[in-house]
């Protein structure tokens, strides 16, 4: 529906974004989501890899690089527009701003801690997804079952951090930690943003271009002349995080949130940890210790509750068929 359209629509007093959110999720919606939920469990293993080699912000720069040529590309070829508004521009600016700092920190955490735990504490977003729309999509209530599914997130947010307080790193946990709050931020200003009359594909462009050059002049301020990976395993490392995480996950989670609540994509992201941990013990050979055994238990139950439908929820906005900016975003920006 073009912008002019939805205006008109919600004029009237209907607004097509919301009765889009009580859209029944088809089995083929499901087995898309939980393809994505994996793609991102391999974000952190991959992530590692490549930082052997190039620097956190670096890496950004050369992911969503990647990423965005992929998009465009695809965009080109279907015809897609891209250009916004004159008036969606301030909007889209503290977009990008927030997508450059919840990345950067996401990838200098990542640097600091296990792989393992960056999935873990990352995949927490949804929490804070579940409080920011309560404040700013009144249609999308925080209820006693997701404060619950709050309170027993967090309890595994504590189990793993704990543990990295006896011999690991606090640092790199805390900085996934401010990330996952960024990000929970980032899904639910660009979900504001689509009722605003945003595409999914103009949040993208709007947020990637700028942060791709925000990427790079950060990384040369920083961390001096910009790296070019040269070893074969960075390059795999890389375009797993430009094409599968940052193309097609950008692409397909931000035209999932388009579409379907919040809140009910997010119960999907128990999933993510998951996968994170395992391919982290494959990939990376770490092992499976009890708190991130626990800690994973803890926030997957955590994420479900708070996720559950409530009876007689209005219109079944609330219902979950059963997540992410980022990024998108969300989409596992991650």
């Amino acid at each position: 529906m073009a912008a002019a359209e939805r205006a008109d629509a919600m004029a009237d007093g209907h607004d097509p974004r919301r009765a889009g959110d009580r859209a029944a999720m088809e089995g083929w919606v499901v087995a898309l989501v939980l393809l994505l939920c994996a793609g991102w469990g391999g974000l952190a293993p991959a992530i590692k890899v490549a930082l052997r080699e190039v620097p956190p912000v670096a890496l950004a720069g050369w992911r969503f690089l990647i990423g965005i040529l992929a998009i465009l590309l695809w965009c080109a070829a279907r015809g897609i527009a891209i250009w916004p508004e004159r008036r969606h521009w301030p909007t889209l600016g503290v977009i990008a701003v927030m997508f450059v700092a919840q990345i950067a920190l996401l990838n200098a955490g990542t640097r600091f801690t296990s792989a393992g735990h960056s999935t873990l504490l990352l995949a927490t977003h949804p929490l804070f997804v579940a409080v920011f729309v309560h404040f700013v999509l009144h249609d999308d209530r925080l209820s006693t079952p997701k404060a619950l599914g709050l309170l027993l997130a967090f309890a595994g947010v504590a189990a793993v951090v704990a543990e990295r307080l006896q011999g690991g790193s606090f640092l790199g946990d805390a900085l996934v930690c401010v990330s996952a709050v960024l990000l929970g931020a980032l899904v639910t200003i660009t979900k504001w943003a689509y009722r605003r009359g945003l595409t999914p594909y103009q949040v993208l462009a709007g947020q990637i271009v700028p942060g791709v050059a925000g990427f790079f002049l950060v990384s040369r301020a920083l961390e001096g002349p910009v790296v070019v990976p040269v070893l074969p395993a960075s390059w795999v490392a890389i375009l797993y995080q430009g094409l599968v995480v940052a193309g097609f996950g950008f692409a397909a989670w931000n035209s999932l949130l388009d579409r379907y609540a919040a809140s009910r994509l997010a119960a999907f992201q128990f999933t993510v940890p998951i996968f994170g941990v395992v391919f982290s013990a494959w990939i990376l050979g770490e092992r499976l210790t009890a708190g991130v055994a626990l800690g994973t238990l803890l926030v997957g139950a955590g994420l479900l509750i708070a996720n559950r439908s409530r009876p007689g929820a209005a219109n079944g906005a609330q219902a979950v068929v059963g997540r992410p900016p980022g990024g998108l975003p969300r989409a596992p920006t991650g």
